[in-house]
């Protein structure tokens, strides 16, 4: 993949409204909100929209910087015309899609979205789909990435003539206080700190085994007498009961599932560090400010996921197996964070 130079530049300044598009994973759309910050400080009569994916959009739910969220259903397709007919009559002055792959669905919801008097921005990898956009903004940011992806997605403000500088970009995450009140309700205080282990990984590759888990709460609840260890898995996820029930006696809890995640942040938010793989509880955490001990199958995927708030500890699997990181190695880094022990 080559590099390049912006075809051109834009400007925010005088519009009236923005639509970015962060239709994709739920850890991007948490890594965009730094984005939507750092436009709204700027431009704070500006209406920021965002076209979310339906696993996605409600984290967005009582974000401070964003007036609009949209859902593109993919399964959906019946939807679709009804959906561009109403982000058609907002009349959107730009555009920006955020989807760093190459995409014809984004560049079809670009150019259908954005009269012919608006600005269509592309933050992509090649040049293939540019004939839909007014401004292009290609980076090579897989194979030697040297940058993290929040780094990448807050370089697109200078592509719309804003300054990134050295100004606070870190993603940030606002679960509201009906979660915020029921989180409480379900994790009460406690004297000892209370550590998250996530299971749940997104990709096979980036499982780690039950066992291993089990050793690693053992070694933890030992370690760290006063403790508490909370699971956290997906509505559906039997493990986390099966990992509670391989620990008898010690005070292993479930968090309780929900397909809310703003109710999953807020039960995050009571934890005092976070264990998990590479996946979209690490930056719900890091826009949190919990410590976490973060689990990658490459070294790449340290740089491009690392987190930008948060204290933590990157563990790289060896050979990229995730079975080869061991329990004893995670709950030192754990330890690290906690206490400051080395």
């Amino acid at each position: 993949m080559v590099s390049a130079s912006p075809m051109a530049e834009t400007s925010l300044e005088g519009g009236s409204s923005v639509l970015f598009l962060r239709y994709d994973r739920l850890g991007d759309m948490v890594i965009s909100t730094g984005l939507f910050r750092l436009v709204r400080e700027d431009h704070p009569g500006l209406a920021i929209h965002v076209l979310a994916s339906p696993s996605n959009a409600g984290l967005l739910r009582h974000d401070p910087n964003v007036d609009g969220v949209h859902v593109f259903d993919k399964r959906r397709p019946a939807r679709f015309p009804k959906l561009m007919a109403r982000l058609g009559s907002l009349g959107f002055d730009t555009v920006v899609n955020l989807v760093f792959y190459p995409s014809l669905t984004g560049a079809l919801i670009s150019r259908l979205a954005a009269p012919r008097r608006a600005v269509r921005v592309r933050v992509a990898v090649d040049g293939g789909l540019d004939r839909f956009y007014n401004v292009n903004h290609r980076r090579t940011i897989w194979g030697d990435a040297r940058r993290s992806m929040l780094e990448e997605t807050v370089s697109v403000y200078r592509l719309l003539g804003g300054d990134p500088g050295g100004r606070d970009a870190s993603p940030a995450v606002y679960p509201g206080p009906a979660a915020e009140a029921r989180a409480a309700a379900l994790v009460p205080d406690s004297p000892g700190p209370r550590v998250g282990i996530n299971l749940a990984a997104g990709d096979p590759r980036r499982e780690w085994s039950l066992e291993r888990w089990r050793e690693t709460v053992d070694l933890l609840l030992r370690e760290m007498p006063g403790s508490e260890v909370w699971v956290f898995v997906p509505p559906g996820d039997p493990r986390g009961s099966l990992l509670s029930g391989m620990c008898p006696g010690l005070p292993v809890r479930v968090a309780a599932p929900s397909p809310d995640i703003l109710e999953a942040a807020a039960v995050l938010a009571r934890m005092g560090l976070l264990i998990t793989p590479d996946t979209a509880m690490l930056h719900i955490a890091d826009a949190l400010g919990i410590p976490t001990v973060a689990m990658y199958i490459s070294p790449e995927k340290a740089v491009l996921w690392r987190p930008s708030r948060a204290a933590y500890r990157g563990i790289i699997a060896e050979g990229g197996v995730m079975e080869a990181v061991e329990p004893r190695e995670v709950v030192a880094a754990a330890g690290s964070l906690l206490w400051g022990v080395e």
